[in-house]
């Protein structure tokens, strides 16, 4: 049974894949690239953060929790 679901998983992983690079989106004429985040940012109700911010905040969380699991897990 864990094979099965593994290999769908897989095959869901590779079809998403596909699908992102095959069908990329096309940027409206005359748009930010970082539009998308700066509207996500306005609706969570943080309007005194800039995208950058929020863009490097989330990578060097991301990457000291990485650190810490690793330090804590020996992984």
């Amino acid at each position: 049974m864990i094979p099965l679901l593994l290999s769908i998983a897989f095959g869901a992983g590779v079809y998403l894949l596909y699908e992102g690079l095959t069908n990329p989106r096309v940027p409206a004429q005359g748009t930010r690239p970082l539009r998308s985040v700066e509207e996500f940012l306005v609706r969570a109700g943080l309007h005194d953060v800039s995208p950058r911010d929020f863009l490097l905040f989330s990578l060097g969380a991301g990457l000291a929790l990485g650190a810490l699991a690793q330090l804590l897990l020996g992984w």
